[in-house]
């Protein structure tokens, strides 16, 4: 399961979404930092991933939970985060060399926010702020149609957080693929 195949599922996944809501909200993605870093932690979400689970490998005082003191959360996310950007350094694969230290520091840190964030834990509390609470299909047509005169009005200003469409691009892109 976690395999190349795998990894370049969720890649493919990834880019089609951040097509998507580039498509449908231009403004949500700033740069091309923000998506580059998330094609990246896409194909590195499993680097290294041993085919068992975080609470495994704590019960077993695998190395991989006890580089992580004495607290670990999010162990395999945490492994998966270090070995990528541990290759981001190798010469031959480091393409951040040319970027300012500023600029190389955001990126790295938008390629370890996203990779914990295909934590399987944290899906529940990451799907709960977009959901609405369940109503009537005709409360639904209200809403829509408020928002889309807003819109026309150019009175809608609310666009979700950058961080958590990424975080949830990247979560359903990993949940979706064999």
């Amino acid at each position: 399961f976690h395999n190349f195949r795998h990894a370049s599922d969720v890649v493919l996944t990834v880019a089609c979404l951040i097509r998507t809501v580039e498509a449908d909200h231009p403004d949500v993605f700033t740069d091309h930092v923000m998506s580059c870093s998330l094609l990246i932690a896409a194909l590195a979400h499993d680097t290294e991933h041993p085919g068992v689970m975080n609470p495994y490998l704590v019960a077993v005082n695998h190395p991989i939970a006890l580089a992580l003191g004495e607290s670990p959360k999010a162990v395999l996310e945490n492994h998966h985060a270090k070995v990528a950007l541990a290759l981001l350094d190798r010469p031959e694969l480091n393409f951040l060399s040319d970027m300012s230290s500023l600029d190389r520091s955001h990126f790295v840190e938008l390629i370890r926010t996203h990779v914990l964030s295909t934590d399987v834990t944290t899906t529940m509390g990451a799907a709960r702020k977009f959901h609405a609470p369940r109503t009537s299909y005709e409360e639904v047509e209200r809403i829509e149609q408020k928002a889309r005169r807003a819109s026309d009005a150019g009175e809608l200003t609310w666009k979700p957080p950058a961080a958590d469409v990424m975080c949830l691009i990247i979560k359903a892109a990993d949940i979706s693929n064999p």
